[in-house]
């Protein structure tokens, strides 16, 4: 008998796993919508975020993401800070308009985008697919994750600095 008590409450818990991981992917879904908008647009507009200040343009960078990061935590139990998100990718998406065009001025651009986006989109596919059919539970990776993210961040400054060809590469690997 309470075999069963056991078996349905992993039931109920699988299930609201589910809806979780499925309101994240529809949400995910959702903030692609507004990256390609601010993307398309700040390509139509040949978008550049004061490119003759670098570096007040990166403070500046900085701090309209920190306010967008911290509007969205607080908000996060309301529909205001789905918006503020909403309002980040697109923001997003027009700081990513400078890449976009310079990679658009080669010659193969248009498919060297194509490629990322397609490569982009099948490992989330398959990484989905991995977590939703998979019965384990990968939270204990986190901080192995983390620890590795904080030495390829460590490592890609020390590179800045070094310019060792050999070390990008792996830095590129890892990543």
């Amino acid at each position: 008998m309470q075999l069963d008590t056991y078996g349905q409450q992993t039931q109920v818990l699988s299930q609201s796993a589910n809806r979780v991981l499925r309101n994240t992917y529809m949400l995910l879904a959702l903030t692609m919508v507004p990256t390609v908008a601010g993307a398309l647009l700040g390509v139509q507009m040949q978008f550049s975020f004061m490119a003759g200040s670098p570096f007040i343009a990166f403070l500046l960078f900085l701090g309209i993401s920190f306010a967008f990061f911290y509007g969205i935590e607080r908000n996060k139990n309301n529909g205001l800070g789905v918006a503020l998100l909403l309002g980040f990718t697109f923001f997003m998406g027009l700081m990513l308009s400078r890449i976009l065009q310079v990679a658009l001025g080669f010659s193969n651009g248009g498919s060297m985008i194509a490629m990322a986006a397609g490569g982009t989109g099948a490992v989330f596919a398959t990484m989905a697919s991995i977590a939703s059919v998979s019965k384990r539970d990968f939270t204990n990776m986190g901080k192995f994750l983390m620890v590795g993210l904080v030495v390829i961040l460590l490592a890609g400054v020390a590179n800045i600095f070094l310019q060792m060809p050999v070390l990008h590469l792996v830095i590129s690997a890892a990543v």
